[in-house]
């Protein structure tokens, strides 16, 4: 419904384009829900905003989800945990004072420290991540967390200069804009305080040693370089007490890029697996029980597509590595230059055009408009099943 809703706040999308089964049916019940209520959506036009929607069914690329996310939004949901778009922070992190200057906020994300009581753990705050609403978020959400502090100490300076721009008021309407002002400065400064303090709790993370060999790990795996020892590599991080859903992860990934483990390597690191960790043999089986035929057209698919997406190549101002379905955004303007890929990636292809109920098909040739990207499935490694 929220596909419909979105119809008729913006007009029709003019193509809808998607691989995967499951992607497929989704764009046909679109159809069916338009078709069976012409007095809703019958006077729809083509939208004008809205370049296509395109659909990706999670189950042709089982790669992206079991790399680390290296976005400042990415960190937080791997490592302090975003649910329904909202996180549970220290609520010191939220009481921010008036008397505190921005740039002290952000200046150093290495000197900051915020006291805590000793002797008592305050309730957790919720927080919701709103780039929408939240200016300060929207300039860090997509950054990769190695150029946040640098954009938040961008962002104290501003503030700063906003702040000192009222010893310069000369008249009754300068005073007047800045008081309009000062509630948007104020809640700018309160998130800048915010987003620092969280930059503080990933930073250690981020500069671990495990972390960095995780990363490595995952890196060659995604190259496909020297496969035959990165499992050697992910026993050597379990047994530094890595936590059991990252040693996971990447053995799902080297499962996936391997085209399935060698049985008795398998068994063998299973059986220290479960003596390492609490998890059950169930669970360790689901992650590692889906068919080699899954296996070996997922991979196929991965590796076919251009070098940028697939070889791990790093960009320094988004994600460290870039997803499989970068290319498959590239739909606007047709499957062009990912045949291969198309083919190799199990489940239907679709490419629907959109038309009038009183009038023929869009004629929405110049891409002027937004993308719509719908994106799901399970992403939990070991929520995946077999096929």
């Amino acid at each position: 419904m929220a596909l419909m809703t979105f119809q008729r706040a913006f007009g029709l999308f003019p193509r809808i384009v998607g691989k995967g089964d499951a992607a497929k049916r989704l764009a046909t019940l679109i159809q069916k829900h338009r078709h069976a209520d012409p007095a809703a959506y019958g006077d729809l036009e083509i939208s004008q905003q809205v370049d296509a929607l395109i659909i990706i069914d999670r189950a042709v690329d089982w790669i992206t989800p079991m790399c680390t996310q290296l976005t400042f939004q990415g960190l937080l949901d791997e490592y302090v945990g975003v649910k329904s778009s909202s996180i549970e922070v220290d609520p010191s992190l939220l009481s921010a004072t008036a008397s505190d200057p921005p740039a002290a906020a952000a200046a150093s994300t290495t000197t900051t420290t915020f006291t805590r009581t000793p002797t008592t753990t305050p309730k957790p705050r919720k927080h919701i991540l709103s780039g929408s609403q939240d200016r300060v978020f929207h300039a860090i959400q997509d950054l990769n967390f190695a150029s946040v502090g640098a954009r938040l100490s961008k962002i104290a300076r501003r503030l700063e200069l906003d702040y000192e721009a009222r010893k310069g008021l000369k008249n009754v309407r300068e005073m007047r804009d800045f008081v309009g002002r000062l509630g948007g400065l104020q809640s700018e400064h309160q998130a800048l305080r915010l987003y620092t303090g969280l930059s503080e709790i990933l930073m250690p993370i981020t500069r671990s040693e495990e972390f960095s060999k995780m990363l490595e790990i995952q890196q060659n795996v995604i190259a496909g370089f020297n496969l035959s020892s990165q499992l050697d590599a992910i026993e050597a991080l379990m047994n530094q007490e890595v936590p059991a859903m990252l040693v996971l992860r990447a053995v799902v990934l080297l499962h996936l890029a391997q085209g399935g483990i060698r049985q008795k390597m398998l068994e063998n690191f299973k059986k220290e697996f479960l003596q390492a960790s609490s998890r059950s043999q169930a669970s360790f089986g689901r992650c590692v029980s889906m068919k080699p035929a899954v296996l070996a057209t997922s991979v196929t698919a991965h590796n076919n597509t251009s070098t940028a997406a697939t070889t791990g190549e790093r960009d320094d101002t988004t994600d460290s590595v870039a997803p499989d379905t970068l290319p498959r955004a590239h739909a606007i303007v047709g499957w062009r230059g990912f045949e291969e890929t198309v083919r190799a990636t199990p489940g239907a292809t679709f490419d629907d055009v959109q038309r009038h109920e009183h009038g023929g098909a869009s004629t929405h040739h110049i891409l002027t408009g937004s993308t719509l990207l719908q994106q799901f499935g399970l992403a939990d490694p070991c929520e995946l099943k077999s096929q």
